[in-house]
């Protein structure tokens, strides 16, 4: 699965011209809009891009029950360089939810293995992080404030669907996730 950060850049820039009266005077008007933010993170270098790897699973291994995840593969998502005064980090994370189950992610591999999405979930909360078009909840982690750090930590894994038996195949899926600070 592969992470990907996004940025958000604000601006807007409108001008609005008014015809002179022949060569005599022209009058322009500009109106000039922007956001100024308090203070961001730097993002680890090694975490804005990130390839995880899933452990190897038999077909066997994911047939005993539906709607549950199998071999959970840690990953963490690492802040550094707070601005003073940021107390929490709030990610949401996005991306294609699975057809049948949308609190999953879907498997976009060219040759997906049948009826196995993917599952993500906090590892200190356990909670289920859906994509943010399904569940727009964002996941808050504190900034402390002496390191100015803070580390998102979670698992991925395979989900094994309720739609059928599961099968060989691959297993592909991306999330793009959003931070705000507060």
């Amino acid at each position: 699965m592969k992470l990907m950060n996004a940025c958000k850049l604000f601006g807007l820039l409108t001008a609005l011209a008014t015809p002179g009266l022949g060569n005599a005077q022209q009058t322009l008007t500009l109106t000039v809009t922007g956001v100024l933010v308090g203070g961001t993170c730097d993002v680890n270098a090694l975490d804005r891009l990130q390839d995880i790897d899933l452990y190897p699973v038999t077909v066997a291994a994911l047939v005993s029950a539906p709607g549950q995840s199998y071999r959970p593969k840690p990953f963490f998502i690492r802040l550094e360089n707070c601005a003073p005064g940021l107390r929490n980090a709030k990610f949401s994370f996005n991306g294609m939810p699975d057809e049948h189950e949308s609190s999953q992610w879907a498997n976009t591999h060219a040759r997906p293995a049948p009826n196995v999405a993917l599952h993500i979930e906090r590892s200190d909360t356990n909670v289920v992080i859906s994509p943010f078009s399904v569940d727009p909840r964002t996941h808050s982690i504190a900034i402390d404030s002496v390191s100015r750090t803070a580390t998102f930590a979670g698992n991925v894994s395979y989900w094994r669907k309720n739609t059928g038996a599961p099968g060989e195949g691959g297993v592909t899926g991306q999330t793009v996730f959003t931070i705000d600070y507060d």
